[in-house]
């Protein structure tokens, strides 16, 4: 089992659990949050390719989707504090976690590795922003060593830069890197809650 730590409201996942005896998120109410909140879907929409492409993989991965609407709960496995050590559970006090979650419940979950695919943070922004992502030991690289790689790759097809992110953003669990590291799943059940901090 993998202890968890995901930002949501409360409150709704309580609804679903009583309604539905569990929560997965849905696309078109993700969605329409989001355009309750910002007044279009704009931002929605652009992390739409990225999210696809990471619903695929968790498919390929044999997460079964439980619906052609759900799209994956986010939760933190690990992330990595100002003094370089490994934490698991979200501090608010970190300049990290004080922004973005204001109107979030913060949530431990235990489940089995096995529903989740585990992803490198930095790395998934590199395929928000359809950009080649670079192997795990580019951190060693000097600047000069990482801009040549990026130029090497940046004009690849999209077919070469999808290997690219399955090779170097998935993580296998029993290899987690020393950075940080988030985990998706398709459902939150009502004994994979272990504590709620409220808001």
């Amino acid at each position: 089992m993998i202890d968890l730590y995901s930002f949501q409201s409360w409150p709704l996942i309580e609804r679903s659990f009583t309604e539905y005896g569990g929560y997965t998120p849905s696309m078109i109410g993700a969605r329409a949050d989001c355009v309750r909140s910002d007044g279009d879907a704009e931002w929605w929409d652009s992390l739409q390719p990225a999210y696809e492409w990471l619903k695929t993989e968790m498919v390929a991965a044999g997460l079964h989707r439980p619906s052609s609407d759900a799209t994956p709960v986010w939760a933190w496995a690990q992330w990595v504090d100002d003094k370089g050590m490994v934490r698991h559970r979200p501090d608010r006090r970190s300049r990290w976690f004080r922004e973005g979650y204001e109107d979030c419940d913060l949530i431990h979950l235990r489940v089995d590795p096995r529903r989740c695919l585990f992803t490198r943070f930095d790395a998934f922004n590199m395929v928000i922003n359809d950009w080649p992502t670079p192997p795990l030991e580019a951190h060693d690289w000097d600047d000069a060593t990482y801009d040549r790689w990026l130029d090497e790759h940046w004009d690849e097809p999209t077919d070469e830069r999808r290997k690219l992110w399955h090779e170097n953003v998935i993580v296998p669990y029993d290899d987690l890197p020393h950075e940080w590291v988030q985990a998706t799943l398709w459902t939150i059940r009502p004994e994979d809650v272990k504590q709620v901090w409220k808001r």
